[in-house]
């Protein structure tokens, strides 16, 4: 099953209009409102705070064990690096007042937004699209709401995007050193270690895993990080379902565990949008089977035939893996799904998984809302003074997790069948002696 050039092209032509479109849309809608409207988060005073509460706390003892930080100590040093080279060496007493005075940062923030998804493309993997593709892609991404929505938290995901298409390349050099940072940025990254389990990749496993942990000592030794701390933190912040409110689980979903989380809720519950026939425990975990018994069964999957095929293959479906995994991955994650375009264009139903990626990129989510609440009054830190906020939960919204769970089961299904497409057979099934070898792709 292969998709048309041509039609390829104007599918990708069309997306990219609609993305510009809806940028069109969130500038006239913040143009009349003084905020931007759902699905971005309805507390309006936060724009930027992922990145200005991280770095608050880089310079702070007590990130484990007050702030109850799950991010790596690497991350903290990095943000006290960048904070020292944009921001005045000043007191700031909070988040808050350091992100008043980060102008200059803010500017570097958005900078850094426009770069990271064109560094991504000047990999080699990238190097069977035309530069007409290149740039409708480009547009595409950089205009798209799980961009735009990572912009706005200002979250450090953007820097997965450069660095997952340096994963899914030929080297593996490159590959250790990209799946260290990744791990040491983001933990859930972790996951895709498995890659190389599934290819009995040993040696390359041994150093991924040496790396990772080396850097992790290294930089945790750097700021007197609590190794334990960090852990246990890790493990309450994925069961604690109060870490966030339920329309924050609503605002921007990957995964269809933030129904199951919200279902299962005392405030849904207890709420108006209950109905009486319906036991919503009981649907909550419904859900949640549903959405593991498909990752089991894309594991199963990819350990039947993990020596047969390409590692940035096993890769592509650990990543979706990922994506589907709990409402803390967040829907930025779905950025990642720009890495994987050189990877999906070899598998066996690649129109399939394009046209997915289409509607879960679709930005409809204004459009057909389900929910709509108005919640008072908030100081919009974009436009600088006091509005009246609109939340709303659209029809896209609602199905974006379900497009994304379904992606996860094409490539299951792709995978469980027993003949394998030529494209992304690999070469040898051992594990690489010499690191130096390239990567079957």
């Amino acid at each position: 099953m292969r998709i048309d050039k041509r039609h390829g092209l104007l599918l990708l032509a069309l997306l990219c209009i609609g993305q510009l479109l809806a940028t069109v849309f969130f500038f006239l809608s913040f143009k009349r409102h003084g905020y931007l409207p759902s699905p971005f988060v309805y507390d309006k005073t936060d724009t930027f705070m992922d990145l200005f509460n991280t770095m608050f706390w880089a310079g702070h003892e007590g990130r484990y064990e007050t702030w109850k930080s799950v991010y790596p100590p690497f991350v903290f040093l990095l943000l006290d690096a960048v904070r020292n080279m944009f921001v005045p060496p000043m007191t700031y007493p909070s988040p808050h007042a350091l992100r008043s005075g980060a102008h200059g940062l803010q500017l570097a923030l958005v900078a850094a937004y426009f770069v990271l998804p064109a560094l991504a493309l000047g990999l080699r993997i990238w190097d069977d699209f035309n530069l007409k593709e290149k740039l409708l892609l480009y547009v595409t991404a950089v205009s798209s709401l799980p961009f735009l929505f990572a912009l706005e938290r200002g979250n450090l995901i953007l820097l997965a995007t450069p660095l997952l298409t340096l994963l899914l390349g030929k080297s593996p050099r490159w590959r250790v050193l990209a799946l260290m940072l990744l791990i040491n940025i983001k933990p859930y990254f972790a996951l895709l270690l498995f890659a190389y389990v599934a290819k009995k990749y040993w040696d390359e496993l041994f150093v991924a895993v040496l790396a990772t942990g080396a850097m992790y000592l290294v930089t945790a030794t750097l700021i007197n990080a609590n190794f334990t701390s960090m852990l246990f933190n890790l493990v309450s912040f994925g069961q604690n379902a109060n870490v966030f409110s339920l329309r924050e689980m609503l605002s921007f979903p990957s995964s269809v565990s933030a129904f199951a989380a919200v279902l299962s809720t005392s405030r849904f519950i207890d709420s108006k949008y209950a109905i009486d026939w319906l036991n919503a425990t009981w649907l909550a975990g419904f859900i949640e089977i549903c959405k593991w018994g498909l990752i089991a069964w894309a594991l199963a999957a990819l350990f039947r035939v993990g020596k047969e095929i390409g590692i940035c293959a096993v890769f592509a479906v650990l990543i979706v893996i990922t994506t589907n995994l709990s409402t803390s991955v967040g829907g930025y994650s779905l950025i990642f799904y720009f890495a994987l375009i050189p990877v999906i264009k070899g598998l066996r139903y690649a129109p399939v998984y394009f046209l997915l990626l289409a509607a879960i990129y679709l930005p409809l989510d204004p459009i057909l809302p389900l929910v709509r609440n108005d919640i008072g009054t908030q100081i919009s830190f974009l436009a600088g003074r006091a509005v009246d906020v609109h939340w709303t939960l659209g029809l896209a919204t609602a199905l974006r997790p379900w497009l994304n769970l379904l992606l996860l089961a094409v490539m299951a299904f792709e995978f469980s069948r027993s003949h394998i497409p030529a494209s992304v057979l690999s070469q040898p099934a051992r594990s690489p002696t010499n690191l130096s070898e390239t990567c079957e792709s």
